[in-house]
């Protein structure tokens, strides 16, 4: 091999080498880095327990919904006019409550 091809190479290897090594100036404290993964896993616990408190909520109202829609639609006793109003009615609410959950607003100047 030629001198410069081995300089190159021998210039890469260290700056491999030195890259690999951290700064002293970076290093964490063994203490330090307990209390900050102490907090994120307290931070992803607790937007887990928000995530399931939505989740519910939006099951539960659902479920509500469409019993009363059931209820409404199979008795004979209520109009024509006022099954139409409750099935756009429900069909609104459903459509707000899972674009909220997606994460999207919900346009309400239409």
């Amino acid at each position: 091999m030629s001198q410069a091809l081995k300089v190159r190479k021998r210039s890469q290897n260290v700056t491999v080498a030195r890259k690999r090594q951290p700064l002293a100036s970076l290093r964490e404290h063994r203490l330090e880095r307990e209390s900050r993964l102490r907090r994120e896993e307290a931070d992803a616990r607790w937007k887990r327990i928000k995530e399931m408190i939505v989740i519910g909520s939006v099951a539960y109202i659902s479920l509500c919904a469409f019993s009363i829609l059931a209820i409404v639609l199979l008795s004979g006793s209520y109009p024509s006019t006022d099954k139409l109003i409750l099935i756009g009615f429900i069909t609104q609410l459903l459509t707000n409550l899972f674009l909220h959950m997606a994460g999207k607003m919900p346009d309400f100047k239409k």
